[in-house]
């Protein structure tokens, strides 16, 4: 199978809108599975007379996002107590955002790039809030449900999408430009064009729940099922066509996802 076939397939499966969809659904799935729990047991609360409440916490993961792709990228969390059910949240996000209509093109050697990407955008969010504790554990092995709300200043690094092109059999790693009309050889290392790179900054706010495993009494794994919305002080160019075109892909300043992240890490 040649490797036109390949990134065909993978443009036509249209992976970013096929997780959003899956993401969303699941989001709602555990809602009303959580919903439908509520309403069944009046005694929430006080079933698991032995929960200990824990004075902090912090955790990392792996996050998933519906602006991304397949990985979006990495996340930290801190908490700690502040009173019954009730906790400081304290995180940081570090994710890849990419623009909707991006495909992927494959040149003569089989090189693979993105078509028209002209910047690379990867927010860093810091993020304070609160985190509510709704459903307790057992003492050991038991199930937590948490809502978490929290919100931040979001620093955006704009990064320029680098090409290596041949310039007569001299390689030169470049911006990407559409109006470049030597071949293209593929694209450049990801850590190419980061002293190029700008600062965007930005707010953002979050909504989330938070189901962990205490396997034990020291360690937490679990997901954070949740939507996000931020907005930066300027619109971001990701995408860009030959100046000899009336239409050019959209640039945006504000973006939503939903997300799940995969975390464990340890309380006392």
């Amino acid at each position: 199978m040649s490797w036109n076939i390949i990134i065909e397939l993978i443009n036509k499966l249209n992976f970013n809108l096929f997780f959003k969809k899956t993401t969303f659904y699941t989001l709602i799935f555990f809602l009303v599975q959580f919903i439908i729990y509520i309403s069944s047991n009046k005694t929430l609360g006080q079933e698991y007379q032995t929960f200990e409440t824990y004075q902090s916490q912090i955790i990392g993961g792996i996050n998933f996002n519906s602006n991304a792709g397949l990985i979006g990228g990495g996340m930290i969390r801190y908490n700690r107590h502040i009173k019954k059910n009730q906790y400081h949240y304290l995180g940081f996000e570090i994710t890849n955002v990419k623009h909707p209509k991006e495909v992927l093109s494959v040149n003569s050697n089989g090189n693979i790039f993105t078509a028209y990407k002209t910047n690379v955008f990867l927010p860093m969010r810091f993020q304070y809030g609160r985190e509510f504790l709704l459903f307790e554990p057992a003492e050991e092995e038991g199930v937590q449900i948490n809502l978490i709300l929290a919100g931040g200043i979001s620093f955006g690094i704009k990064k320029p999408y680098m090409i290596e092109y041949d310039y007569n059999g001299i390689s030169k790693i470049l911006p990407f430009d559409p109006d470049n009309s030597n071949p293209i050889i593929g694209k450049a290392s990801f850590f190419e064009g980061f002293d190029q790179s700008k600062i965007v900054p930005g707010i953002n706010l979050k909504a989330a729940l938070s189901i962990e495993l205490a396997q034990f009494r020291d360690n937490v794994s679990g997901i954070e099922i949740g939507c996000l919305l931020e907005a930066y002080s300027s619109k971001i160019e990701m995408m860009r066509v030959t100046q000899r075109s009336t239409v050019q892909p959209q640039s945006f300043s504000t973006f939503s996802s939903v997300y799940i992240n995969i975390f464990f890490g340890f309380r006392n």
